[in-house]
């Protein structure tokens, strides 16, 4: 994947969300970061992390994302892009605690070796919309 430049859409916010208790509001887009704003105060900024620090694919594009919260459980956000790699980014601890990369990969052998990675211009892996079922 390239880094944008000059492209004036870089920062384009892709996915939108609130927690259940609607107390905080989640953006994320193609500037590969996750942005948590304040729902009770005026949506002022919370916090921001660059999903490349945790470990995700560099210059990747978050296009959609969901949020999964149970009772008593760690709070986490699925998300994906471009790249057509999957992460879940634990909110509580604050990393990804799962990337799945199976999906950047046109096929791959049976004894699990990956054959053909796919070109980084080529988006037949991207990720466009997910779900959370309850």
């Amino acid at each position: 994947m390239k880094p944008k430049g000059s492209d004036n859409k870089a920062a384009m916010t892709m996915s939108m969300l609130f927690t259940n208790d609607r107390k905080t509001f989640i953006t994320a887009g193609r500037d590969g970061h996750i942005h948590f704003w304040d729902a009770m105060n005026n949506f002022k900024l919370i916090s921001a992390v660059a999903i490349e620090s945790l470990g995700a694919i560099k210059y990747e594009e978050i296009n959609c994302m969901t949020y999964i919260a149970k009772p008593k459980e760690d709070p986490c956000l699925v998300f994906g892009g471009l790249s057509g790699q999957i992460c879940v980014y634990s909110i509580k601890r604050q990393q990804i605690v799962f990337r799945a990369d199976e999906s950047r990969y046109l096929c791959s052998a049976k004894d699990g070796t990956k054959l053909n990675e796919i070109d980084a211009d080529d988006k037949t892996n991207e990720i466009v919309f997910m779900e959370y079922l309850k």
